[in-house]
């Protein structure tokens, strides 16, 4: 006589659904970690990567741009794949491959022109109203015009 024993499921624990959203899987892990968790999730799953970047929510980091020594703010407006543009150089870092066609989307020349006139005058409103802390202004183009955003972050 052959016996088989299963243990029968206990009811309080469930098996977590296989196809579970990275962005679902984010929300619950701890806030504090996104960003890193984001990295690690982009890693395990490249294929996610521009979907994961553009939907959930991170905290502001900064980067000094190579060309100018000047902090900028890293954020949607300024990405571009793992590359973020600067406002004070208007070059990409880490530098886009331009022999794998990669050239970043940037405004034309006279929007170019509002946005260093921007990035300027909310310099020194940060400075008068925040003393310190770090902005970015980014224009873009649009068909019928342009449109931007102001990110600020206190220090």
């Amino acid at each position: 006589m052959t016996v088989h024993c299963t243990n029968p499921p206990i009811p309080h624990q469930q098996t977590p659904p296989t196809n579970t959203p990275p962005s679902d899987l984010l929300r619950r892990l701890n806030p504090t970690h996104t960003a890193t968790n984001l990295t690690h999730i982009c890693a395990l799953a490249p294929s996610l990567t521009e979907d994961l970047l553009t939907s959930v929510d991170q905290p502001l980091s900064t980067r000094r741009c190579t060309q100018t020594g000047r902090d900028y703010l890293l954020c949607d407006y300024n990405r571009d794949g793992d590359s973020h543009r600067s406002p004070w150089s208007n070059a990409f870092e880490p530098a886009l491959d331009a022999a794998a066609g990669e050239e970043g989307t940037k405004p034309s020349e006279k929007v170019r022109e509002l946005e260093v006139r921007m990035n300027e005058a909310v310099d020194v409103y940060r400075e008068l109203y925040y003393e310190g802390g770090v902005s970015s202004v980014y224009f873009w183009d649009l068909d019928d015009g342009f449109a931007g955003v102001v990110v600020l972050k206190k220090g």
